[in-house]
């Protein structure tokens, strides 16, 4: 049997399945700001700098990002702390 109905042909479809859900959460969840000039970006520092490496991006899965995501949020923040924390990390 050969493909979309065989056993490698569902397993594409569902990765492709997921793959456009993953791609529309992005797109959601993106705002684009074009400039003419460039700059720099900075976003308010929460502490994930240490966990979130550029080595680390080769080994990120959507399991290990929500794992960290739900350790991060279940942290107790009060207000406090984000006045205290820097706005950028240069």
């Amino acid at each position: 049997m050969i493909g979309e109905l065989s056993p490698s042909g569902s397993y594409i479809k569902e990765l492709n399945s997921k793959k456009e859900k993953l791609e529309q959460k992005l797109t959601e969840n993106s705002e684009y700001i074009i400039t003419p000039i460039s700059g720099i970006v900075s976003y308010r520092v929460d502490g994930l700098e240490e966990v979130l490496t550029p080595e680390d991006f080769s080994n990120l899965t959507e399991e290990n990002l929500e794992t960290i995501w739900n350790r991060w949020t279940s942290l107790e923040k009060p207000e406090e702390w984000f006045e205290r924390s820097p706005y950028a990390g240069i």
